[in-house]
């Protein structure tokens, strides 16, 4: 866990960006589902004005059939968060904040995301599992 988490507040998470592609034919999908592997980063900034912190939570969801890339779903979402006031982190503390709870928080809706646009290219994925939170406090992927 960051040494910030028992300190925040969140107050927003807006989607900013996101794309999808796809090489699959719903006509004549493959037995199997796509295997999804995550790809992901965040990146975050702190206003102390505003005592607001600001993190970029990127996501990408290759889908592999076969060893070949046949599905490619990508989202960045921005998520705000209070800290008390006067509270000035450190930018290591910021970033490590970044990196275990942006995606975190971010996750119910990009699972609502990934489903929903998998529905509407005619793709039957699976949900995306939970996310959980490792040994050494990054983010995982669960089974559900």
């Amino acid at each position: 866990m960051s040494v910030l988490s028992p300190f925040v507040t969140l107050e927003h998470v807006a989607l900013l960006s996101c794309s999808a592609r796809t090489l699959l034919d719903p006509l004549t999908l493959p037995e199997e589902p796509p295997n999804l592997q995550l790809r992901q980063d965040a990146e975050a900034d702190f206003d102390p004005e505003h005592s607001r912190l600001t993190v970029f939570a990127r996501a990408r969801f290759v889908g592999l059939s076969r060893d070949e890339e046949t599905l490619d779903i990508e989202a960045t979402y921005r998520i705000h968060y209070r800290l008390p006031e006067g509270m000035v982190p450190t930018q290591r503390d910021v970033d490590e904040f970044a990196q275990h709870n942006g995606l975190f928080n971010a996750w119910p809706y990009l699972r609502e995301l990934v489903s929903s646009l998998s529905a509407r290219m005619g793709l039957p994925l699976p949900p995306l599992p939970l996310l959980r939170v490792g040994a050494s406090g990054a983010p995982q992927l669960g089974e559900e």
